[in-house]
């Protein structure tokens, strides 16, 4: 009888989700330092006052730092997963997204920024549904509004997540979205930032404050969190995982360009989406304010690429490049562990 690795049951993705998310906790308290994402400070880098407010307010509440952390992360990973699953972008059920989302976004950085990367995470998950969903529907400007409010709200938390708002214009082509939709959308993505202005305002600040931070937090990096120090600190199993990580990525955009031709136009266009997300997400990392931060918000277009590759996939090779990636996580959390 043989052994299919690439297609676990609810019950198993659920049992590997907890033992993983459990590992990656004890590492975060065994460990000083993962991945070169550097001290706590580094992870602040990027930041706006909500989010700097949120991520000390956690730091200090350490035990409501770890719950909401836990419940954000499996929110992300299970709603991205019931994402795909419901608009077929892939031709048969997975949970392998689950557990990608949980090995990219908590397999290598350390708690004192995550949660705020999280949160950001969502919001862009929150984005991705509501425009996948306005396929066939443009007489409805709900699900772009929806849309705009979501990537709006990620730069007053994180300002690099400010690179997403080019998904909107890229949703209007993908989904033929009218006029009228693409206005709401971006009075919709404006919304958060007139009210975090506003509230400035109020408080005795100036009206141009939200904005002046924003540029301040995009341009402002921190001690340890430039890109040759993120490279300098790392070793062998991080360069490994990386580079099995590209391995898989780039195999799956290579199977989405063979594929693209048969496949379903909901799922072309949610696919194409997915990809132009990765490219803004990778450029995110090269801005002077990213940190550790970024991890859970890659992780986003990574766990819903990746699975492509075992995607009624048979034989040995997915089998071994999943237990790879599984076992490398594991192995590479017990390393810094001991």
């Amino acid at each position: 009888m043989s052994i299919d690795l690439t297609r676990p049951s609810l019950f198993r993705s659920i049992l590997y989700f907890g033992l993983l998310y459990a590992l990656f906790c004890f590492r975060e308290y065994g460990a000083a330092q993962a991945f070169g994402v550097g001290t706590a400070d580094a992870a602040m880098a990027g930041l706006m006052p909500l989010g700097q407010w949120l991520a000390e307010w956690f730091a200090v509440h350490t035990v409501w730092n770890e719950i909401v952390s836990f419940l954000l992360c499996l929110l992300n990973a299970f709603y991205l997963t019931r994402i795909l699953a419901r608009n077929l972008i892939y031709r048969e059920r997975t949970y392998i997204p689950a557990l990608i989302y949980l090995i990219v976004a908590r397999g290598y950085a350390l708690s004192g920024g995550t949660i705020i990367g999280l949160a950001v995470a969502f919001l862009l998950i929150l984005a991705f549904d509501n425009m996948i969903q306005s396929h066939g529907r443009a007489h409805y400007s709900g699900y772009f509004l929806h849309a705009g409010v979501a990537l709006g709200l990620a730069p007053i938390l994180y300002a690099p997540a400010v690179v997403f708002l080019l998904l909107l214009p890229l949703g209007f082509m993908l989904f033929r979205q009218n006029g009228r939709n693409v206005v709401i959308a971006l009075l919709g993505y404006l919304l958060p930032i007139f009210f975090a202005s506003y509230i400035l305002w109020g408080m005795g600040d100036d009206f141009g404050a939200t904005l002046r931070q924003l540029f301040a937090s995009l341009v402002t990096s921190a001690s340890e969190g430039g890109l040759p120090g993120v490279i300098a600190r790392m070793g062998p199993w991080d360069y490994g995982l990386l580079g099995l990580l590209l391995l898989l990525t780039v195999t799956a955009l290579v199977q989405f360009g063979q594929n693209r031709e048969s496949m379903r136009r909901r799922a072309l266009r949610g696919n194409t989406l997915l990809v132009w997300m990765l490219i803004l997400a990778v450029g995110m990392t090269a801005l002077p304010g990213r940190s550790a931060v970024v991890l859970p918000i890659v992780a986003v277009p990574l766990a819903a690429i990746i699975p492509a590759c075992f995607n009624r996939r048979t034989g040995w090779w997915p089998n071994l490049l999943y237990a790879l990636m599984i076992g490398s996580i594991i192995g590479y959390n017990i390393y810094l562990i001991w």
